[in-house]
């Protein structure tokens, strides 16, 4: 045997070798004839559709989400929630518009200018003031003291009327405002005038006037 012998089978074992190897790294499995149809993946991933904008919520809305979210607590046996009380006994109708007519004459009093403002403005201020306070005095009162708090309460709201009207026509209250304080005033004399009719129709048959406590 001569000297080629050797070297030429150790040249087929080294080839051997690399083919092997070469069949046992993953990019041979690529050539392979069950692979050769078949396309690599694709490492990107699919594009997803664009969200729509959400649209911006109101402070309404908001508030509402917060209350049906909101978690009500148990309620004892027997109690009941501040907006289930019982509401307070309320005033009598006279009472509370004389209340309204006086919110809303002493603004207006107020702009007056200063030549006639603590003239003629302090008197129909008090001439509401003094409507506001008999009715205050009738609510608490029976039988024939009630009868005069309403009369004196008639009488101090014709003084009104008629210092309105004055000031009315010396241009101090514009004249959209003269027909509402005058709608008022009617309204608050037809409230009077009934109260006053009742009382006095039960003042004979009541007892001693008493005032009642508050």
């Amino acid at each position: 045997m001569t000297d080629l012998e050797p070297r030429a089978d150790h040249a087929a074992l080294a080839v051997r070798g690399a083919v092997r190897a070469g069949a046992d790294t993953p990019g041979a499995e690529q050539g392979s004839p069950e692979h050769a149809g078949t396309k690599p993946p694709d490492p990107s991933p699919e594009p997803r559709e664009p969200r729509e904008p959400r649209e911006p919520q109101s402070a309404g809305q908001l508030a509402r989400k917060r209350k049906r979210d909101r978690v009500v607590p148990e309620l004892a046996a027997g109690a009941t929630r501040p907006s289930e009380r019982p509401a307070r006994v309320s005033e009598p109708a006279a009472v509370l518009l004389a209340s309204d007519l006086l919110r809303w004459i002493i603004p207006k009093v107020g702009a007056f200018p200063k030549s006639v403002r603590y003239g003629l403005g302090s008197r129909i201020e008090a001439a509401h003031l003094d409507v506001f306070e008999e009715l205050i005095r009738a609510q608490y009162c029976r039988g024939h003291d009630r009868v005069c708090a309403l009369e004196h309460a008639n009488l101090r709201l014709q003084v009104a009327r008629h210092l309105v009207r004055v000031a009315h026509e010396l241009r101090l209250i514009p004249e959209n405002s003269a027909v509402y304080a005058a709608k008022l005033q009617v309204d608050l004399g037809t409230q009077v005038g009934a109260w006053r009719k009742a009382s006095a129709s039960t003042a004979s048959s009541s007892g001693p006037s008493a005032i009642q406590p508050i």
